[in-house]
C-alpha cells in the first residue's frame, strides 16, 4: 500500500475502537432527553402535571397540554409526541398512551417516570398502545436497519464513482471530466443502487403482508434520494481530500449512524446524538421513512437537509474540478482507491457489526416511586349541627384529635357529595401528635356525624412550606364541579416570619399564590398544585388577589386587597379581577376591572371599597339573589365594626358599608377578634348570614394550655337591603 495512504489508514484504525465505546456508552446508559410529551386533563390539573414535568432535572421530557375533548391518539400518529398522558379524574388510574411501532426502552422510561410524577396526586398508570394511522409491515427496528443500509450504500457509491475519474484519467491521460458528467455519474449509480435498496424493503414488507397500496414508489425514491445525498456527500469529500476525505466519510458514518442503525430512539441517548440525530442523513432518512410507513405527511426539514448535503457534495466536485480543469493526469493523480476502500472499508463495518451486537440490552432506568398521597385522619364522632348554638358549642367544647386543637382563619365550601371542607391558617396540634405541632396550614373535611383531618404524608402543612421556610396561610376556597370530582381552589398568601416575638409584625405577607385540589367524591382531597403569583414583596399596596373569591357563571371572580403607605389609613381598598377556571394558574390570562371594562393591566384595577374605612386584608364576597355582599372587619384588627358593603354586580359600584355587628378586640387582655369570613350555604335564612371570626390570645403558652381560645366564634348577621346604611 502506497505511503500515502498509511496515515489516513492509522487514524482510522485507531479511532474505530474510540467510535465503539461512544457507540456503546450509547447503548448502555439510556436516559430520555426532551421527549415530547403531551398531557391531557382539566387545564388547571394539565397546567401543574406539564410544569412538573418540564421541572424535571436534566429536561428528560417537553410537556405541553392539549385540550380535554381532543382525541389523545392524534399526537403520535401525527408523530408529534413520543406519549401522551391522560388524566381522566373519574377513576383512580391514569393512562399513559405509547405509539405501538415505538421503542421499547423509551417507553420503559416513560413508564417509570409517569408513575414517579403521577398527576402530583401519587396515582399510577397504565400503559396503551396506539397503532399509527398506517399499518406497517416493518418496525422501528427494520426501518433504522434499512437507512442504515442506505446510507453505506451511499457511502461506497461515492467512493466507487470516484474510482471511474482517475481510472479514466490515467487511461486516457486527459483532463478531469467536468462537475457535470461527474455528478451526473454519482446520481446514475446513487440512483439505481437506491432504487434497488428501496425495491428490497417495498418487496420484504409487501411479503410481510402489510405494505400500503402504491407504496413502492415512495420507498424507491426515499431510497434513492438518501443513498444519493449520502454517495455525492462522499465523492465531494473524497475528491477534495483523497485518502483522508474517504476515511473522513467513513468515520462520520460510523459515528453518527452507528447508534441509530439498532433502531433506539435517538431521544434515550447520551448527548450529542438527541441533538445530532436530526442533522445527519441517517436521521432525515428515518424521519422520512417514519413518515411513509406510518404517519404519512413529508417532513419538510428532512427533505431540506438531504438536499442540503447533495448540494455540498456537488460544490466540492466543482471545486475540485474547477482546480483541476485543463491539467492531464500524472502519476500524483493516481490514487489507487480501491485497496483504500478495501482497508478502510472492512475494520469500519467490523466495526459498526461489533457496535450493534456488543451494545448491552439491559438498563437501568429512573426511579419509579410514586409521589406520596395525602391522608385522612379516622373519623371523630361529632353531634349534627342543626342551628347558631349548637355551631359555637362544637367549636367552643368538642376537643379535636392530636391533628387539630386550634386554628384560625375558617373558610368553608360545600362539596358535590354533600361533605364541607374547611381550611384553616396556624394551626396548634396536640403535644402528641407525630408530626409538625404547628403548621402554617391545615384542612378538616365534615361529613354526617363526623369530621376527619386531612394530612400530608411527612405531617406538615397540607399545603407546604417553601424550601426557604416561608409558608402559606389561606384566604378563601371555592370549587369547580366535575364529573365524579371537584376541583377546589385554595387562594393563599405567603408569609415569612420575622424577629417580632408576636403582633401583626411578627410576619410578612409576600404576595399572593393558588393551590388546587382536587376531591373526588367521598375521596380524599389530593393537592395538584400550588403557585406562587409574582414575586415576593412585602408592599401591603401590591394588591392580595384571592382575599375573596367567588365562583359565578363561568367565572371565577378573585377579589384583591391593598394597603396605601398612608398615615391614618388602616384599612384595605378592594378591587376584583376574573379568569375562567381553567385558567386559574395563568395569571396572564386575568382580566381585571377598571371601573368600566375587563382589561389586562393589574395596575389600573379600580377600587370598588377605599382604603380608608375599607375592608380587612381577608373577608367574604358572595351573591344572594340579585345582590352581591362584601362581609368584612372595617380597619383590620384596629377596628370594631362588622360591616357589610353591597352591591348590584360582582364589579359594585358597593355602598359605603352597613354596621351589622362588633367584633372589638381587647387588647388589654390579650384577646384579639379579627378575619370575619361568611358562609352563605352554612344554616342558611332569608335575609341573613353566618359569619365566623378568628379569635386568639397574645400569649401563646395560654392558647397551648386551652386551644378553645383559638378556635372560631359563630354569629348570624342581617343582609341590609340595597340602599340601606
Amino acid at each position: 500500500m502506497p505511503r500515502r495512504y498509511a496515515g489516513p489508514l492509522v487514524v482510522a484504525l485507531l479511532l474505530v475502537p474510540v467510535v465503539l465505546l461512544l457507540v456503546h456508552a450509547a447503548r448502555a446508559t439510556p436516559r430520555p432527553h426532551e421527549v415530547p410529551v403531551a398531557v391531557q386533563a382539566p387545564a388547571v390539573v394539565a397546567d401543574a402535571v406539564v410544569a412538573r414535568l418540564d421541572a424535571l432535572a436534566g429536561s428528560p421530557v417537553r410537556a405541553r397540554a392539549i385540550p380535554e375533548d381532543a382525541d389523545p391518539r392524534e399526537p403520535l400518529r401525527q408523530g408529534t409526541a413520543a406519549a401522551v398522558v391522560v388524566v381522566d379524574l373519574r377513576v383512580a388510574q391514569d393512562v399513559l398512551l405509547v405509539p405501538a411501532v415505538g421503542d421499547p426502552e423509551l417507553t420503559r422510561l416513560l413508564e417509570g417516570l409517569s408513575d414517579r410524577v403521577g398527576t402530583p396526586l401519587g396515582r399510577t398508570s397504565r400503559t396503551v398502545e396506539v397503532a399509527p394511522v398506517r399499518d406497517p409491515s416493518l418496525g422501528r427496528g427494520a426501518l433504522a436497519a434499512s437507512v442504515g443500509a442506505w446510507v453505506l450504500v451511499g457511502v461506497l457509491v461515492g467512493v466507487a464513482a470516484g474510482l471511474v475519474v482517475p481510472l479514466l484519467r490515467r487511461r486516457r491521460g486527459r483532463a478531469a471530466p467536468s462537475v457535470r458528467v461527474r455528478v451526473a455519474r454519482v446520481l446514475l449509480v446513487a440512483g439505481l443502487a437506491g432504487v434497488a435498496a428501496g425495491l428490497v424493503v417495498a418487496l420484504v414488507a409487501s411479503w410481510q403482508g402489510g405494505l400500503a397500496p402504491g407504496a413502492v414508489p415512495a420507498w424507491w425514491l426515499l431510497g434513492a434520494g438518501v443513498v444519493a445525498a449520502t454517495a455525492l456527500a462522499t465523492a465531494g469529500l473524497e475528491a477534495v481530500g483523497g485518502p483522508w476525505g474517504t476515511a473522513v466519510a467513513g468515520l462520520l458514518v460510523l459515528a453518527l449512524t452507528g447508534p441509530l442503525v439498532t433502531g433506539r430512539d435517538p431521544r434515550v441517548l447520551p448527548e450529542p446524538w438527541p441533538v445530532l440525530a436530526g442533522s445527519t442523513v441517517h436521521g432525515a432518512g428515518l424521519a422520512l421513512a417514519r413518515a411513509t410507513a406510518w404517519t404519512g405527511g413529508l417532513p419538510a426539514g428532512s427533505v431540506l437537509l438531504l438536499l442540503l448535503v447533495a448540494v455540498l457534495g456537488v460544490g466540492l466536485l466543482a471545486w475540485d474540478a474547477a482546480r483541476s480543469a485543463g491539467r492531464p493526469a500524472t502519476p500524483a493523480d493516481q490514487p489507487r482507491r480501491l485497496p483504500l476502500l478495501g482497508a478502510l472499508g472492512v475494520p469500519l463495518a467490523v466495526a459498526a457489526l461489533g457496535a450493534t451486537l456488543l451494545a448491552p440490552r439491559q438498563t437501568d432506568g429512573l426511579s419509579a416511586a410514586p409521589v406520596a398521597r395525602a391522608a385522612q385522619t379516622e373519623c371523630l364522632e361529632v353531634p349534627d349541627v342543626s342551628d347558631l348554638a349548637g355551631l359555637n358549642r362544637f367549636a367552643g367544647r368538642v376537643r379535636g384529635g392530636p391533628s387539630f386543637q386550634g386554628a384560625d382563619v375558617g373558610a368553608d365550601v360545600r362539596l358535590q357529595d354533600g361533605r364541607r371542607l374547611w381550611v384553616f391558617g396556624d394551626t396548634l396540634r396536640s403535644a402528641s401528635f407525630r408530626g409538625q405541632r404547628f403548621v402554617r396550614n391545615s384542612m378538616l373535611v365534615f361529613g354526617p356525624g363526623c369530621v376527619r383531618s386531612v394530612l400530608p404524608a411527612d405531617g406538615g402543612a397540607l399545603v407546604p412550606d417553601r424550601a426557604d421556610g416561608v409558608g402559606y396561610w389561606p384566604m378563601s376556597v371555592a370549587r369547580v364541579q366535575r364529573p365524579g370530582y371537584d376541583l377546589v381552589g385554595v387562594a393563599t398568601q405567603r408569609v415569612r416570619s420575622t424577629e417580632a416575638p408576636d403582633g401583626a409584625g411578627a410576619f410578612d405577607n409576600l404576595g399572593p399564590s393558588m393551590a388546587v385540589f382536587v376531591v373526588p367524591r367521598g375521596g380524599t382531597p389530593q393537592l395538584v398544585e400550588q403557585r406562587d403569583l409574582g414575586p415576593d414583596s412585602a408592599d401591603p399596596a401590591r394588591p392580595e388577589w384571592g382575599a375573596a373569591a367567588v365562583v359565578r357563571g363561568g367565572w371565577v371572580y378573585l377579589y384583591g386587597t391593598a394597603r396605601p403607605d398612608t398615615p391614618g389609613v388602616f384599612g384595605f381598598s378592594l378591587r376584583v379581577a376574573r379568569t375562567r377556571p381553567e385558567q386559574l394558574l395563568r395569571q396572564r390570562s386575568w382580566r381585571y376591572w377598571d371601573g368600566e371594562r375587563w382589561q389586562a393591566d393589574p395596575d389600573r384595577a379600580g377600587e370598588l371599597v377605599p382604603a380608608r374605612g375599607g375592608v380587612s386584608q381577608t373577608l367574604s364576597v358572595f351573591p344572594r339573589g340579585d345582590r352581591w355582599y362584601a362581609v368584612s372587619k372595617r380597619d383590620e384588627f384596629l377596628g370594631t365594626d362588622l360591616v357589610v358593603w353591597s352591591a348590584p354586580s360582582p364589579t359594585g359600584p358597593f355602598d359605603g358599608g352597613t354596621t351589622v355587628a362588633r367584633i372589638p378586640s381587647d387588647v388589654a387582655a390579650g384577646e384579639l377578634r379579627y378575619m370575619p369570613l361568611a358562609h352563605p350555604d352554612l344554616l342558611p335564612e332569608p335575609g341573613s348570614v353566618v359569619v365566623s371570626y378568628s379569635r386568639n390570645d397574645t400569649d401563646v403558652a395560654a392558647v397551648e394550655a386551652d386551644p378553645f381560645r383559638y378556635r372560631p366564634a359563630f354569629l348570624r348577621v342581617p343582609l341590609p337591603a340595597a340602599g340601606a346604611r
